[in-house]
C-alpha cells in the first residue's frame, strides 16, 4: 500500500481517535527496516493530527530512528533478553544496539513501553526479568513494562499449510507464573501489564 492509501484507511477512524485519545501504531515485521517509507507515513499521520507510535525491536542504525522522533508519540520496544550472548543465540544478533537505541530514545523524552515476549525456557528466568527491570529503571521515559506471554495462535496457519509448527513443544506460561513476574516487575517501582 502507498502512504496515501494507508492514510485514507486510518482517517476512517478519526472520530474514534478523538474520543479515545488513541491513534495508529506502525508495526510489522519491523517497520524501521524501511525508514524512508516509515518517515513519510509518520509525517502524513502527524499532518492529519493522528497520534502515532512505532512497534520495534530497535535493531537499526540510530540515524534511522532519529529521523522519526519528531513525528513519533511513543515506542513499543521489544526486549527479548538482557544477556547479549543469550540474545544472540536466540535471535542471531546481540542486544547492544537495541539497548543503546532505547537509551537514546529515552534521552529524547519519547515515551517507551518496554515489552518482554515471555518464552518458557528461553527468557523467563528471574535473573532475566530482574535485569530487564534494572535496565528499564534507568530509562527516564519508560511508561511500563509489558509481559507478552507465548501463545500458539499461529499453529492453525502452519497446519493449513502442511508445515511443522516449530514451537509446538514450548509450553504456555501459566497465569500464576505471569502474576508472579508482574509482582516482581512492580517491586522495582515500574508499572506492569500482561498482554492477553
Amino acid at each position: 500500500m502507498t502512504v496515501e492509501e494507508l492514510l485514507e484507511e486510518a482517517k476512517k477512524d478519526t472520530i474514534i481517535y478523538k474520543h479515545s485519545r488513541g491513534g495508529v501504531t506502525i508495526s510489522g515485521g519491523e517497520p524501521l527496516l524501511d525508514p524512508d517509507f516509515t518517515v513519510k507515513l509518520l509525517q502524513a499521520f502527524k499532518e492529519e493530527g493522528i497520534s502515532v507510535g512505532i512497534d520495534t525491536c530497535g535493531h537499526v542504525p540510530w540515524a534511522d530512528i532519529q529521523q522519526m522522533l519528531p513525528y513519533t508519540d511513543f515506542f513499543l520496544w521489544d526486549i527479548k533478553h538482557m544477556n547479549p550472548e543469550k540474545h544472540r543465540k536466540l535471535t542471531g544478533v546481540s542486544n547492544k544496539l537495541i539497548l543503546s537505541n532505547a537509551r537514546s530514545v529515552s534521552e529524547k523524552n519519547i515515551p517507551l513501553y518496554i515489552r518482554v515476549p515471555v518464552i518458557p525456557g528461553y527468557n523467563d528466568s528471574e535473573e532475566n526479568i530482574r535485569a530487564t527491570c534494572e535496565f528499564a529503571q534507568g530509562l527516564s521515559s519508560v511508561v511500563e513494562v509489558g509481559l507478552i506471554p507465548l501463545h500458539h495462535l499461529g499453529k492453525a496457519r502452519y497446519d493449513s499449510l502442511n508445515l511443522t509448527y516449530p514451537i509446538a513443544n514450548i509450553p504456555l506460561v501459566p497465569d500464576n507464573v505471569l502474576q508472579s513476574m508482574k509482582r516482581l516487575v512492580e517491586s522495582y517501582g515500574l508499572r506492569c501489564s500482561i498482554a492477553s
